[in-house]
């Protein structure tokens, strides 16, 4: 039947969740946010309830990729331009080679909420003209 093509009978559905994380100096504000609102958007998708899938949890695991400014002011403070939950990072100056392949930072997914707020501690990059960091974050 068409309910059980649509999932009627599934008992979970797994969901990915990526933050996208601006963490040039002026953010200080915004990733407190972050950090604050991490537990109540985790409540608010595992609470969702899906209308053709009665009795269905939700499997929620989430990453994160922070980015900042190419500038003096980054590197100084030792922060990566390009971060990863889990994953690795990019520091540095620009550099004309940086390929795509270099964006391919690896990172992982957690199911918990406290893990990814202790990685969006991390401190923040400098704020300076250089346009931030945004396609290599993506």
């Amino acid at each position: 039947s068409f309910r059980q093509l649509a999932g009627a009978n599934k008992k979970s559905l797994s969901v990915q969740l990526c933050f996208i994380l601006d963490y040039t100096g002026s953010m200080g504000t915004q990733m407190s946010q972050v950090q604050e609102c991490v537990e109540q958007i985790v409540a608010q998708v595992k609470d969702f309830k899906i209308k053709h899938m009665p009795g269905c949890t939700i499997e929620l695991s989430m990453s994160a990729v922070a980015y900042n400014d190419w500038d003096s002011g980054t590197e100084t403070r030792g922060r990566p331009v390009v971060a990863t939950y889990g994953g690795s990072e990019i520091k540095g100056a620009h550099r004309a080679e940086l390929s795509p392949m270099d964006f391919n930072l690896g990172g992982t997914f957690t199911s918990s909420a406290e893990d990814l707020k202790k990685w969006a501690t991390q401190g923040l990059g400098h704020g300076g003209e250089v346009p931030e960091e945004l396609t290599g974050g993506l």
